[in-house]
């Protein structure tokens, strides 16, 4: 889905310099005048006049020295005083070294200045030539890139010493333009015509600046790392394997070869890595008309479907505040890479790819083609804890891991609706991961990590929650919102969302075969209109203009973390063996309580309040404020669970951090 996206801008050049040779006299630029042979006491005072001028401008260098440092100490006038005393100093010091070359005149300009007074030229042309050359230059500018946002700036001969080669001004020409005006003229005009704009310095990866200032690596904030050398860091120690793909990106493990000490399952990471946009000067050119070329449309083709780095950055902005809310993925490491994929991640693509029967196959282009990407393709690498299988891949049955994953879930997304509000807006079957805080002894005889998940392991029926020991965890922000800072103000709040109006597309895929699809198009109504099946347009990709511009994804709807909600309790209760209706519950229960009565109305009370719960949640009621029991956001719905006495506050303490609702 294309995302707004924020680029530098080029700075426009400017001229700094007009007329550089009008301060030269005429006798200066008239290399035939005849000239007055001086006498000896008239060159001893001539030097003696110009040392006496190089110690006097010494003098005023050390005391613009002075100058600065006492600003520097008092601070008084900060910015303006001390670019004041830089400027008169870096005049001072321009002034002084140009009389001190002038002073020190080559002996090839003198034979040729001899012979020109002499009219004897053609004794030496080729020392002639080159003064000839500088005395024919006429009046020109100097032009400098200027930097039109930092307005800093720097020395001239800096600056020119910065422009590109064929940019360049003669050397006479240089000399001449940061010379300073003659001694009598005013100090201000001086320090203006020795300082000029900074150059603007181009930066291919200046579009990706952000992401490179978020790296935890100093190195890796320079420039992108190549992909490469990053994964032959990685392969002598971890096997990589292909596990899933998120919208915009896929996902890889990183398992470990062999035993590390201190080093357990736990520590071991998932990489998200997402393909980026490349920078605008080399994106696809629409024309007024909405058309483009047939190169453009290859283009267009080819990384339409890439990651844009502004949306890339929200996403980690979202990793980084979500990271200490317990239910939410450890976020871990960004790393920004250059190239093609390394081999060992072409060899997992490939192993999962034909792992897949035909239409599961992957919608990412093979990484072992070079006309997919090319040797300067960037990626973003987001670094994560292993959080374990998703549900995607896993069918609970039994109503306990039914339970302790729906309010597991809940209470995670409750947490962050308080503490930032936050809303998923995306929290799929895929999003969500699971895995066993077991002991080792208990799922001995699992192996297999999905068969641990879903094998029925009840630990106890004493509690309100956490009968299984599973623990679930929140992934992918990438369509999430969140104040990502405190503000008194709420109208200047910073916040990391992504309008998904800039890409209706998402809200028009075919619900038959998947009921996901029709999510978004709740989420969409209940923003808009108060209630998830509200708008019923026969097309899904037109609102009226006056409701787009009264509300925006931009704002906080909590509503939609309920419609989500409901989704995931539809899923999790499509194979769920009920209490009810399950022939094997009082062996089921025997083993793990010898109070099996008691064990069986435990049961029997979570099946009744799961009823509950999915009425609740119904799209057709949410929204309705009239229904006594209605609730607005997943924190109400906690509420409710602790006084119909669902969870206790021990449950909800326990797992959503420190403090109460």
């Amino acid at each position: 889905m294309p995302r707004k996206q924020v680029y530098g801008k080029r700075a426009p050049a400017m001229s700094l310099f007009s007329n550089i040779l009008d301060s030269s006299s005429p006798e200066q630029l008239d290399v035939n005048a005849p000239r007055r042979r001086r006498m000896p006491g008239e060159k001893r005072a001539a030097k003696k006049t110009e040392t006496e001028l190089k110690d006097i401008k010494n003098e005023r260098i050390q005391e613009a020295e002075v100058a600065k440092q006492e600003a520097v100490k008092t601070q008084g006038h900060e910015d303006t005083a001390l670019g004041d005393i830089e400027n008169q100093m870096e005049s001072l010091k321009l002034e002084a070294a140009d009389t001190e070359a002038r002073s020190k005149e080559s002996s090839k300009e003198k034979k040729a200045r001899k012979a020109l007074r002499t009219k004897d030229a053609n004794s030496n042309p080729v020392a002639t030539e080159g003064i000839k050359q500088k005395r024919r230059i006429k009046p020109t500018s100097v032009i400098i890139p200027v930097d039109t946002e930092s307005h800093n700036e720097v020395p001239v001969e800096i600056a020119l010493k910065e422009m590109p080669l064929a940019e360049q001004p003669l050397d006479a020409l240089a000399k001449l333009a940061i010379r300073p005006k003659s001694s009598h003229e005013n100090h201000q005009v001086q320090a203006q015509a020795a300082i000029l704009p900074k150059q603007h310095v181009e930066d291919k990866y200046t579009h990706i600046r952000p992401l490179l200032d978020l790296c935890s690596d100093p190195a890796a904030r320079q420039a992108p790392t190549p992909f490469s050398s990053w994964s032959s860091k990685l392969e002598p120690h971890f096997d990589v394997s292909k596990i899933a793909e998120a919208s915009y990106g896929e996902v890889y493990r990183l398992s470990l070869k062999s035993s590390i000490p201190g080093f357990t399952k736990a520590d071991e990471s998932v990489l998200k890595i997402m393909a980026l946009k490349p920078s605008p000067e080399l994106c696809p050119i629409i024309s007024e008309d909405g058309t483009m070329s047939k190169a453009d449309l290859a283009r267009q083709g080819k990384i339409g479907w890439m990651s844009s780095p502004a949306s890339v950055l929200s996403e980690v902005q979202l990793l980084q505040l979500m990271t200490p809310i317990p239910g939410f993925t450890n976020f871990r490491e960004l790393r920004i890479l250059e190239g093609r994929p390394a081999p060992a991640f072409v060899t997992a693509w490939k192993a999962w790819n034909k792992s897949k029967i035909k239409g599961e196959k992957s919608v990412f282009p093979d990484p072992s083609r070079k006309a997919n990407y090319d040797e300067n393709q960037l990626w973003a690498v987001v670094e994560m804890q292993d959080a374990g299988c998703d549900l995607e891949n896993i069918e609970l049955r039994d109503i306990w891991s039914v339970w302790d994953v729906f309010w597991g879930v809940a209470l995670a997304i409750g947490k962050g609706e308080k503490g930032v509000r936050f809303e998923h807006r995306d929290l799929h079957l895929g999003n969500i991961c699971i895995r066993s805080c077991r002991s080792p002894s208990e799922d001995a005889e699992n192996t297999d990590p999905a068969s641990a998940l879903t094998a029925q392991k009840i630990r106890n029926t004493h509690r309100k929650l956490g009968f299984t020991g599973l623990e679930t965890t929140i992934i992918d922000y990438t369509l999430s919102r969140a104040d990502i800072a405190d503000s008194p103000a709420p109208a200047v709040q910073d916040v990391a969302f992504l309008d998904l109006e800039a890409d209706p597309a998402i809200f028009s895929a075919d619900a038959t075969y998947e009921y996901q699809y029709e999510i978004y198009r709740h989420m969409r109504s209940a923003i808009y209109y108060g209630r998830p099946l509200a708008f019923t347009s026969p097309d899904p990709l037109t609102l009226p203009a006056h409701l787009l511009k009264a509300t925006t994804w931009r704002e906080f709807h909590p509503i939609t973390n309920l419609i989500w909600l409901h989704f995931l309790l539809h899923k999790l209760l499509e194979n769920v063996v009920w209490p009810s209706s399950d022939p094997e519950l009082e062996i089921t229960l025997a083993r793990v309580d010898g109070k099996v009565k008691r064990a069986e109305r435990r049961a029997r009370k979570i099946e009744r309040a799961l009823v509950a719960l999915r009425d609740m949640l119904d799209p057709e009621v949410l929204g309705d404020h009239g229904d006594e029991r209605g609730v607005a956001s997943v924190g109400e719905l906690v509420a409710v669970a602790l006084v119909e006495g669902w969870l206790g506050e021990e449950d909800v303490v326990g797992i959503a951090g420190e403090g109460s609702w």
